[in-house]
This record gives C-alpha cells, structure tokens and sequence, in this order.
C-alpha cells in the first residue's frame, strides 16, 4: 500500500465507503479488505482506504487474524465510515468490523478524530495481483456463508 490523496466526496450516482483503523493492538499486520470478491487492498495501522461504488446491497469483508464481515445496502450520494480494530479473545486477536453513523454526534467526533491521524492509503496493483491469487481460497468460504 502507499499513500495518497483523499478522495473526493461522491457524486449523486455513486456513494463512498471509508474503511479506517485507528492505531491498533497488531500494528505491523496489514488487514486485507474486500468489496464482494473485490479485493480493495491492505489495512494498515493507522490508515484509510476510501472507495467509490454503485448504491445497493454490499458485503464488505476485513480478514487478519481472523475475519469479519458487514452486510451494508448503501444509497447514492452518501459516505459511509467502518471502523476496523481487533480485541483480544481467546488467546488471539479478533479482528472487528464496525459500522458507524455519522447522524450521532458523539459518533462523528470520534470518527473525526481518529480519522485524523489514519493517513489514506491505495494498493499497489502488483500487490494486489498477487494476493487476490493466493488468498481466492480462504476468502470465498467465509463470504458464503454470509
């Protein structure tokens, strides 16, 4: 992953999604994240990754340690903000994928603040060539079963 520009808001045909991870309990393990059976790139510590896509029904999919998944059906013209962290359990980390709303106000502040210091970032295409390959396995059965 390398850095880059943020994005700009959506227009009314599409909407935006900004998957964020606030500094974390497994800093150096990049968590990959996924659109679909869309790989969208890895999820640093302390970074962001903003995607443009169609309104509708999504599953949005964060694997690490473990693996997580959102069932979202987005609307045109708007952003949404998932936080991804991870929580010790059982001896290993569990990673965690949470929607947030910005219509909360106490929410926003706090998506504002961590958002702050996630700094954006978009995959390198060699990078992610080579995951989507290796990794087909592993990420279509939990999806399925969603």
């Amino acid at each position: 992953m390398i850095g880059t520009d943020p994005m700009d808001p959506p227009g009314p045909a599409e909407c935006m999604v900004v998957v964020y991870r606030p500094a974390d309990r497994n800093p150096r393990r990049g968590y990959a994240f996924h659109d679909g059976m869309e790989f969208c790139g890895f999820l640093e510590d302390e970074g962001r990754i903003e995607i443009l896509c169609e309104p509708g029904e999504h599953i949005f999919y964060v694997s690490g340690t473990t693996g997580a998944a959102v069932l979202a059906d987005l609307e045109a013209g708007r952003t949404y903000y998932l936080r991804v962290r991870s929580r010790p359990e059982f001896l290993r980390l569990q990673v965690v994928a949470e929607p947030l709303r910005a219509s909360d106000r106490d929410v926003f502040a706090a998506i504002e603040e961590e958002m702050a210091a996630c700094r954006p970032l978009k995959a390198v295409p060699e990078e992610t060539d080579s995951y989507e390959t290796s990794s087909w396995d592993e990420v279509s059965e939990p999806r399925g079963s969603l």
